[in-house]
């Protein structure tokens, strides 16, 4: 997958991308999905919920008030990681 293929860029940089019209869409996409998919196993889809709503606020509000480390306790690279991981384990190394 696009891990083992050295494919995947950081969760930071595809937070903003327009998946559908962006250059990086066929790597966001998938890792999308596999991302939410951990988030939802991992912590709750409450937690995720919660993180929608406030990665929808102004980036100002962002970033006073870091989206990630409110709905899950961590930045998005501790969660990247842990993501990352979870990949591991679950499709293989």
């Amino acid at each position: 997958g696009l891990v083992h293929e050295k494919k995947l860029v950081p969760l930071a940089q595809m937070l903003d991308i327009d998946i559908g019209s962006d250059k990086l869409t066929g790597i966001a996409y998938p890792a999308s999905g596999s991302f939410v998919q951990y988030l939802i196993d991992t912590y709750s889809l409450a937690r995720l919920k919660t993180a929608f709503v406030l990665e929808a606020r102004t980036k100002g509000d962002k970033a006073k008030q870091d989206t990630w480390t409110t709905a899950f306790g961590k930045p998005i690279a501790g969660l990247e990681q842990e993501w990352l991981a979870w990949i591991g384990e679950h499709y293989g190394k």
